[in-house]
């Protein structure tokens, strides 16, 4: 039970520094400003805005890893997808999800 947490850990983090949380607030702060701009009213258009282009983002760096395994492999080994603990399958899923 322990191997099956801490591979559940392990994988939860690897999305998570795919992800790059650090710049995901960027995207959606830019859907929140033009969905404001465009007369977005009440809460929902500029969540929608800002999810959106949150995900895209997202989409962006899983795709992007997944074209570039073989180059990080070289250059990042300590990425998640050359590191081993996301597989190239996972990436690309991902992508194609948030997207």
């Amino acid at each position: 039970m322990a191997g099956r947490w801490t591979r559940g850990r392990t994988t939860v983090l690897a999305h998570v520094q795919t992800w790059r949380p650090y710049t995901t607030g960027y995207p959606a702060l830019l859907g929140l400003a033009g969905a404001v701009w465009a007369g977005g009213t009440g809460t929902g258009r500029p969540a929608v805005a800002a999810a959106a282009t949150a995900l895209g983002w997202l989409s962006g760096h899983y795709l992007g890893d997944w074209f570039d395994r073989k180059l990080d492999a070289i250059g990042k080994p300590q990425r998640p997808i050359p590191s081993g603990r996301l597989s190239a399958d996972a990436a690309l899923a991902g992508g194609v999800v948030c997207a």
